[in-house]
């Protein structure tokens, strides 16, 4: 790796993390052709195209990072990014393969939060005990929170979610699916107004490829609102 890739990943990942996407996507693309070989920078770039809905080239960049042989810890948090770009693009086969085999080796909070959700995308039989313990292990955990609201909805549970998710609110007012959870549960209560003031919250939230909810779901839950 020359010195000149060094400084240029690293001005690209100062770039990012100001939300200067496209600098950054270009000094990052700049710093790989210079033979960059620093796992933790080219990790990053796959996080930023992930964010912007470009799973497939995010893939292939994960794989370029895991063949740098990054340090173990370094090595599973990769994998779980690949493994959040294969649910986005509907390879959930290679995506149960990576995290149930980075869950038996590693016990932290980024593969409960991962797994936990994969579970309920794919109506796990798995989710609602791996869930459970996944909160009682952080409690204070704001996307696992959001996991177990979402869990509960789904299955018609409302009462339930709500809980769950209010303490996620409590945490953390700015995540677009809780606010768009807690507008589904206030929905099921026919509190009407309080599901739009969620809505319209959710609208303000930072969004990102990564969430749960798309615009569109934002958008069609509130002329439903408004239609009631």
């Amino acid at each position: 790796m020359s010195l000149k890739s060094n400084f240029t990943a690293n001005a690209a990942y100062q770039a990012q993390q100001k939300g200067e996407t496209d600098k950054a996507k270009s000094l990052y693309e700049e710093a790989m052709a210079d033979g960059l070989n620093r796992p933790e920078f080219i990790d990053a770039y796959g996080v930023l195209l992930m964010r912007e809905g470009n799973f497939t080239k995010a893939i292939e960049i994960f794989g370029e990072a895991l063949k740098m042989a990054p340090a173990i810890s370094q090595r599973y948090t990769i994998r779980i990014h690949r493994a959040i770009a294969y649910m986005k693009t509907g390879d959930m086969k290679r995506a149960r393969v990576a995290l149930e085999d980075v869950y038996r080796k590693l016990d932290n909070e980024r593969i409960f939060e991962t797994l936990g959700y994969f579970y309920i995308l794919t109506d796990d039989e798995k989710a609602r005990e791996f869930n459970e313990k996944a909160i009682n292990m952080y409690p204070e955990n704001v996307t696992i929170l959001d996991n177990i609201g979402q869990y509960y909805l789904d299955r018609g549970h409302p009462e339930i979610a709500k809980e769950f998710l209010e303490d996620a609110y409590k945490l953390d007012k700015e995540k677009l699916d809780v606010n768009f959870h807690l507008a589904k549960v206030a929905q099921s209560e026919g509190n009407i107004n309080k599901a739009l003031d969620y809505v319209r919250q959710a609208k303000e939230c930072p969004e990102s490829a990564l969430n749960d909810t798309s615009p569109e779901d934002i958008e069609k839950l509130m002329d439903e609102l408004k239609g009631l």
